[in-house]
């Protein structure tokens, strides 16, 4: 694409010389062909200019593919890490990535950006030319891309971002059960966060919890409860906060053996008793609490 002869005979020069960094043979997920990776040397990078944006898009569509050979797995995931972030960077430069692989690779990027690494604004950053990449292309961004870049626009606080891809989402029809009730559950957080508690309510106890239930997916029986009991909370409907807590939603996250939401849990029902005056069932509860997180 460079205009490069020999191209391999120039990675092998370019490795003599210390120019390009040799990272041996890698593989993007356990079990697939490893290939040999290298990457320029931090310190060559300033001894050439940097390819303009044509010869730059030229070079993204010529990678691309290349990269997603080997980093993706056969179901055509990427790695969530620093791979996906380069795939994704890549496929934005390309003047018409699949869009099928720029969803992936995306996805993956954006899980270790946010729920990995904690970093909203870095996936953000990322997520909005993603988007409008895809639109571009005509292409439908995946349940999973959408709910990970909802939850990091909500954490930085942009909520116009997160209004978008929630109200784009909620007009789908081709996702599936359990994620569409995912991207609803967020449509509650919304109007929870608007102060509709009536909106939320409705939404969990008629549009989450029934998908859930549907699916015998009990761990997000017990969420979508503890939900509908912070709600009742917030309403003053403590006896119907405390009875979800204790009969619905505890001995879930108890059979599970999930400590920590067990732990959460009984932190939330010492916070009622202490409401409705029990001091002492308070002081017991956040005793077994702690005793629990041990």
């Amino acid at each position: 694409v460079a205009g490069i002869a020999g191209p391999e005979a120039a990675l092998d020069t370019l490795l003599a010389l210390g120019l390009l960094d040799d990272h041996g043979l890698q593989a993007g997920w356990r079990g697939m062909s490893k290939r040999p990776h290298a990457a320029i040397n931090p310190l060559a990078r300033p001894l050439v200019a940097s390819p303009d944006d044509k010869l730059a898009a030229a070079i993204a569509e010529a990678a691309l593919p290349a990269l997603a050979e080997a980093w993706q797995d056969d179901a055509g995931f990427f790695p969530a890490d620093m791979r996906a972030i380069e795939a994704t960077l890549q496929a934005l430069r390309a003047p018409a990535p699949d869009g099928a692989l720029l969803d992936a690779a995306a996805t993956a990027a954006v899980i270790f950006l946010f729920p990995l690494s904690q970093n909203a604004r870095a996936t953000v950053s990322l997520a909005k030319p993603v988007f409008a990449k895809l639109a571009t292309g005509g292409h439908a961004p995946s349940a999973p891309l959408l709910g990970h870049s909802i939850n990091a626009a909500e954490r930085l606080g942009d909520t116009g971002f997160q209004d978008e891809l929630l109200d784009a989402a909620l007009e789908r029809e081709d996702i599936e059960d359990g994620l569409m009730a995912q991207l609803k559950g967020l449509h509650g957080d919304r109007l929870m966060r608007r102060g509709d508690l009536d909106g939320a309510l409705r939404i969990r106890e008629s549009e989450e919890l029934p998908v859930y239930e549907a699916l015998g997916d009990k761990r997000n029986i017990a969420i979508t409860k503890g939900q509908i009991a912070d709600i009742l909370q917030t309403r003053g409907d403590l006896d119907g906060a405390l009875r979800i807590r204790e009969s619905e939603e505890l001995p879930v996250y108890e059979a599970l053996g999930d400590k920590h939401s067990v732990a959460v849990t009984k932190g939330q029902i010492a916070d009622i008793l202490q409401m409705r005056g029990d001091l002492d069932g308070a002081l017991a509860m956040h005793l077994e609490r702690v005793a629990t997180a041990e």
